[in-house]
């Protein structure tokens, strides 16, 4: 494996400075951590990297980044507070039917701001409604 990451690191040495110092798995030649989440539950797989490599962790799919969130405060940055900072692409037909084009979580901008005014779980009396729900 060692000598896998090796390769890897030849190949994709520029771009994994850029990415220095960002914690995650070592990534192995060609597949990057790709292989990693292949499995039936890859979701597993990216809960068991954020214990490790703490709530913002690094992986390779192939030859190209990714950052994995796994802390309530990063994603919130990528879905609120520093929305216009990230540009979010559409998963939706990865995760049909759980999300839809009208979910506020893969929109941008001023799409973004309506779908989320307009939300469901938006709505000014949720919280005391919600509580009246589950004990």
């Amino acid at each position: 494996m060692a000598l896998l990451t090796s390769v890897f690191r030849m190949v994709h040495g520029s771009a994994m400075e850029a990415m220095e110092g960002l914690p995650g798995p070592a990534p192995v030649f060609p597949f990057g951590n790709a292989l990693a989440l292949m499995g039936d539950t890859p979701w597993e797989v990216c809960a068991e990297w954020g214990r490790q490599y703490g709530p913002v962790t690094l992986i390779w799919i192939f030859g190209s980044p990714a950052l994995v969130l796994n802390g309530p405060d990063q994603i919130g940055e990528v879905l609120d507070t520093q929305r216009d900072d990230f540009y979010k692409a559409s998963p939706t037909e990865a995760l049909r039917p759980v999300i839809t084009d009208d979910c506020p979580f893969i929109c941008n901008g001023a799409d973004w701001q309506f779908k989320r005014e307009n939300h469901p779980f938006s709505v000014v009396d949720l919280e005391p409604w919600l509580d009246s729900q589950v004990p």
